[in-house]
C-alpha cells in the first residue's frame, strides 16, 4: 500500500506536493533499478539507509551493498519503502520543476541536463513517471547505460597519464638527489678552498712582514753578509710569486665552482616547479573526471575523430602529455614550439595540414601569436587563444569542440 505523505528534500528542507500517480521505488521498471541505485544514491548514503534498516554492512564491499538494495527493490518492504521516501525527498525540487512537463518538454530537459552532468533529478523524475512512452525510457536508459560502459575507460586513460607523471616525477627526484650530492660535494670542495686561501694569505702575510725585517736587517749588515742576504731575499721574492700565482688560480677557481653551484639551484628549483604545477594539474583533471562520473571519449563533440591538431608553443616540457592527451582522444598531434628566428615557413606549412589549431599567449612571443593569427585567417583554421599553457586549458577547448 503506497504511502502518501509530503516529502522533505534532505538538501534544503523544501516540500513538494503529494505525487500520488508516480511509480514507487518497488514499482519502476525492472531495467531503471540498478542506474538508479548507483546514478542517485551515493555510497555514505547507501550505508546510512541499510544501517535505518538494521541491514549489517560491515566487511561488505560496495558491490555486495549495491546488489541488497538492488534485491530490496522488488517489492514493497521495510528497505524499498526507506530508498522511496529518501529519493522523492532527495530530488523534490526536480520533482516539482519537472513533473507537469509534457513528455517532448521533458525529454529536451533530460537532454540538456544529462550534457552538464547533472541529470541524477531527472533520471529518478523519468523512472517514477508512469505517462513517459516506451521510446522515451529507451532513450533515457540507453543514455545512462552507454555513459556506465564507458566511464572505466576514461578513467583507465586517466591512470595512465598519472602514472606518466609519477614516473616523470621519479626522474625528477633521482635527478634532485644526484645534484643534491653534487652540490654538497661543490660545497664541501668550496669550504676546503677557502681554507687553503686563509692559509696561503696567512703565509703572504707573514713572508711579508720577514721581507720587511730582513730589508733592516740588509741596511745593518756590511760585505759578504748583504751578498748572502740578497740573495736570501731573492728566493723569498721567487717563493712570493709562486704563492700569488696559487692564490690567484684558487680564487678563480673559486668563482667557477660558485657560478656552478648557482646555475644547479637554478635548473633544481625550475625542475621542482614544473614537476608540482603538472601533477597538480593531472589531479585536477583526474577528480573533475571522477566527480563528472562521464567518459567523454564516446561523446561526438569530444572525439577529435583523427583530427590533427596543432599546439604552437606552451611548455615544451610538457609535449609528451599534450600528445597523450590528444591522440587519447583520437587525434592526430603536431607541435611546433613558436620560435620563428629561423622564418615562419615550418610554422606556415604545419598550420596548413592542421584542422584545429591551440596557441597559449603566455608562453609565446607577440610575433609568433600574431603570425598564428594571421596564416589562421589566410587559411580559414579555426585558432584557439589560449590564457593558459596547462593540461586543463587544452582539453576543455578541445571538450568544447
Amino acid at each position: 500500500m503506497k504511502d502518501h505523505v509530503v516529502m522533505k528534500s534532505p538538501q534544503c528542507g523544501a516540500s513538494f506536493p503529494d505525487l500520488s500517480s508516480r511509480r514507487r521505488f518497488w514499482e519502476i521498471d525492472s531495467y531503471f533499478k540498478c542506474p538508479l541505485v548507483g546514478m542517485c544514491l551515493t555510497p555514505a548514503e547507501q550505508r546510512q539507509l541499510l544501517k535505518k534498516t538494521g541491514i549489517s554492512f560491515k566487511r561488505k564491499s560496495a558491490f555486495e551493498i549495491h546488489e541488497i538494495l538492488v534485491a530490496g527493490s522488488e517489492n514493497e518492504n521495510l528497505l524499498s519503502r526507506r530508498v522511496d521516501n529518501f529519493l522523492s525527498g532527495k530530488f523534490s525540487r526536480e520533482a516539482v520543476e519537472l513533473w507537469n512537463l509534457a513528455e517532448n518538454g521533458f525529454l529536451m530537459q533530460w537532454r540538456s541536463r544529462f550534457r552538464t552532468a547533472d541529470a541524477k533529478g531527472a533520471f529518478w523524475v523519468a523512472a517514477t513517471r508512469p505517462d513517459l512512452s516506451t521510446e522515451a525510457r529507451r532513450e533515457i536508459f540507453g543514455d545512462v547505460h552507454m555513459e556506465m560502459h564507458n566511464t572505466g575507460d576514461q578513467i583507465a586513460k586517466l591512470k595512465r597519464l598519472l602514472d606518466h607523471e609519477q614516473a616523470m616525477r621519479h626522474r625528477a627526484d633521482e635527478r634532485h638527489r644526484r645534484e643534491t650530492a653534487c652540490r654538497k660535494g661543490l660545497e664541501k670542495e668550496q669550504a676546503d678552498l677557502r681554507q687553503s686561501l686563509r692559509e696561503l694569505n696567512n703565509r703572504l702575510a707573514f713572508m711579508e712582514r720577514e721581507k720587511v725585517a730582513l730589508s733592516h736587517e740588509i741596511m745593518k749588515l756590511r760585505g759578504g753578509a748583504v751578498e748572502i742576504l740578497e740573495q736570501e731575499n731573492n728566493g723569498l721574492r721567487a717563493d712570493i710569486d709562486v704563492l700569488s700565482a696559487k692564490v690567484n688560480d684558487y680564487a678563480h677557481r673559486l668563482t667557477v665552482l660558485q657560478k656552478e653551484n648557482q646555475r644547479l639551484l637554478e635548473d633544481w628549483g625550475r625542475q621542482c616547479e614544473l614537476s608540482a604545477h603538472i601533477s597538480d594539474e593531472l589531479e585536477v583533471v583526474l577528480h573533475q573526471c571522477l566527480d563528472m562520473n562521464e567518459c567523454r571519449e564516446s561523446c561526438p563533440s569530444f572525439d577529435l575523430c583523427r583530427k590533427r591538431v596543432l599546439i604552437v608553443g606552451g611548455v615544451t616540457r610538457m609535449e609528451s602529455l599534450y600528445r597523450e592527451l590528444i591522440e587519447g582522444s583520437g587525434g592526430i598531434f603536431e607541435y611546433h614550439d613558436g620560435n620563428l628566428k629561423n622564418g615562419s615557413r615550418k610554422l606556415e606549412s604545419s598550420l596548413k595540414r592542421a584542422d584545429v589549431v591551440l596557441c597559449p599567449v603566455t608562453c609565446n612571443s607577440h610575433a609568433a601569436c600574431q603570425m598564428v593569427k594571421k596564416l589562421g585567417k589566410k587559411y580559414n583554421k579555426p585558432i584557439h587563444m589560449l590564457t593558459s599553457s596547462g593540461l586543463t586549458g587544452v582539453s576543455q577547448v578541445l571538450g568544447n569542440g
